[in-house]
């Protein structure tokens, strides 16, 4: 297998929130899960990885709730 490139490796983050961003419609847990597992949970994170400020700011509500959650986690 070829090596990602590194224009394919900057797109990898942006495709993941872009593809949350639209699950998150469906399903919070799964594109909450899907962000987690990217290593994309705040919208600074997002946007150094390029990602679109649409897809960013239909991801706030979630953003906030995974902020939430981390911080009960960090208190237990």
């Amino acid at each position: 297998m070829m090596p990602l490139s590194d224009e394919a490796k900057k797109g990898i983050p942006v495709g993941m929130v872009v593809a949350a961003a639209q699950i998150v419609v469906h399903d919070d847990t799964l594109a909450a899960e899907l962000l987690e597992e990217a290593g994309l949970t705040t919208a600074a994170e997002m946007r150094t990885a390029g990602c679109d400020p649409y897809d960013i700011e239909k991801l706030r509500p979630l953003l906030k709730d995974i902020a939430r959650r981390a911080s009960l986690r960090q208190k237990s």
